[in-house]
C-alpha cells in the first residue's frame, strides 16, 4: 500500500470537530512526549482500552491472553505505561515518538465522537479508533482501539 492512499486530512465542518480535533492533537503531543500523567488526563474515568498494540510486537512465549484483553478505568493504563517505559529507554527525547495521524475522520453525534485514524510504519499499517464523550465541557477519551494490519512491500 503506497503511502497516499490513506493520505487524507480531516474535514472539520462543526466547533464540535474541531473541539475534538484539538483535543486529540493535544493527546497525541502529550503521548509522543510519554508525559503519561497528563495522557491519562485525557481519559474519562470509566475508559477502556484495548492495550497490547501499545506494547513491543514481540511475538515471544512472554505473551499470554491477558495482554491483549480490555483495560478498565480510571487510567493511567499500565500497558502505556509499559509501552513509555520500554520506548523512553531506548531513546533520547522527549519528544520519544513521532506519530502523526493520516486519514483522519472526526464524526459528531451530539456529545459523543468517534475519530479514526492511520499511523504509518514500515511493513504495517496501524489503525486507530478512538471514541470519545463531551463531559463538563471537555472532550474526553472513553474508548481507544487499536489494531495492526502487516503489509508486504
Amino acid at each position: 500500500m503506497g503511502r497516499n492512499q490513506c493520505e487524507a486530512g480531516p474535514v472539520l465542518n462543526s466547533q464540535e470537530q474541531q473541539e475534538v480535533h484539538d483535543t486529540l492533537a493535544r493527546f497525541i503531543r502529550d503521548f509522543n512526549n510519554f508525559d503519561m500523567d497528563i495522557v491519562a488526563s485525557y481519559f474519562a474515568d470509566d475508559a477502556t482500552l484495548f492495550p497490547r498494540t501499545f506494547m513491543s510486537d514481540s511475538g515471544t512465549a512472554d505473551m499470554v491472553l491477558t495482554d491483549y484483553c480490555r483495560e478498565d478505568g480510571p487510567g493511567p493504563f499500565k500497558s502505556l505505561e509499559k509501552f513509555a517505559a520500554e520506548l523512553s529507554a531506548q531513546s533520547s527525547g522527549p519528544p520519544y515518538m513521532n506519530l502523526e495521524p493520516a486519514d483522519t475522520e472526526i464524526q459528531v453525534f451530539g456529545e459523543t465522537a468517534i475519530v479514526t485514524f492511520h499511523l504509518h510504519d514500515p511493513g504495517r499499517l496501524a489503525r486507530r479508533t478512538f471514541i470519545f464523550i463531551k463531559r463538563n465541557n471537555d472532550w474526553k477519551i472513553i474508548h481507544l482501539h487499536a489494531s495492526n494490519v502487516q503489509i508486504n512491500s
